[in-house]
């Protein structure tokens, strides 16, 4: 079950923690690094998955005019590294699982709402761990293959995945884009914070104000539109939502389309309280 969205208080709960872990990133180590000549991988030891090591890997693509960039790193069970997602493939595989001729119908709505409530409590950062400032994190430097402590004068919020939800999940489709839920939920949820981190930058450098720019990610910009966008393109494919709603949508929202406060509520009312 999870919390009823609300027009304002969802947004204005998960701001802080959306803060805290802004400042967290930007504030990582950076020195002498450059996209694709040298970058360096942060290693996350909160999540105990013995199959796949989830890390973020930064500089990113973008870096040039927005330094914060990274972008998600899945370590496969066999040692290479899973490619790196967009929002394509995610998407596809929400249709993937729709098409799949194996499971019942009537279990493939299940699966699609408890997607729909993972994302949903991505979006609004619900039940994430506070990992306190003296924590001591491990940065891997790739062209040196060397790894040393950080110690971040910031503390980060650490998503907290559903294994109720989860072990559910698994008894449909044991994986999802050949690697585990856990691992794909972890990564929707690093993907959504450099969301946060690009747009929360894209309004700090023209006037180098931190209240502006909080302000404007306040409102829904960033992790919870990308997020409410997944639960738009799910409740289309379960056809509570009209394809027409969610490209105009699209249109407007500049490559978002995040379902509407009383559309998301409807679409998860059972699950909501």
């Amino acid at each position: 079950m999870i919390p009823k969205y609300k027009r304002e208080v969802s947004k204005n709960e998960a701001i802080e923690k959306r803060i805290t872990n802004i400042n967290f990133i930007r504030n990582l180590p950076r020195e002498n690094l450059a996209h694709k000549i040298n970058e360096c991988q942060l290693l996350f030891d909160f999540y105990k998955n013995e199959y796949e090591t989830i890390s973020i890997q930064y500089p990113g693509k973008e870096s040039d005019t927005r330094p914060w960039d990274f972008r998600p790193k899945l370590l496969l069970a066999d040692n290479n590294y899973l490619d790196d997602l967009s929002f394509k493939n995610i998407w596809d595989c929400l249709f993937e699982i729709n098409n799949n001729n194996i499971i019942n119908p009537r279990d493939k709505k299940r699966i699609l709402k408890l997607l729909a409530c993972e994302f949903y409590r991505i979006a609004f950062m619900i039940d994430y761990d506070f990992i306190p400032p003296d924590h001591n994190h491990s940065i891997y430097y790739l062209k040196s293959s060397t790894k040393e402590n950080f110690i971040s004068e910031h503390g980060i919020y650490i998503y907290k995945p559903n294994y109720k939800l989860i072990n559910e999940l698994e008894v449909y489709c044991p994986t999802i884009l050949g690697i585990s839920w856990e691992s794909f939920f972890i990564y929707n949820d690093l993907l959504a914070l450099n969301e946060d981190c690009k747009y929360f930058f894209n309004k700090f450098k023209t006037k180098n104000d931190e209240e502006e720019a909080k302000s404007y990610i306040k409102k829904g910009t960033g992790r919870i539109n990308t997020m409410l966008t997944h639960i738009h393109i799910l409740s289309v494919i379960l056809g509570e939502n009209a394809l027409t709603t969610l490209l105009t949508s699209f249109s407007n929202g500049r490559g978002v389309a995040p379902l509407t406060i009383e559309r998301c509520n409807n679409f998860l009312s059972k699950y909501m309280y």
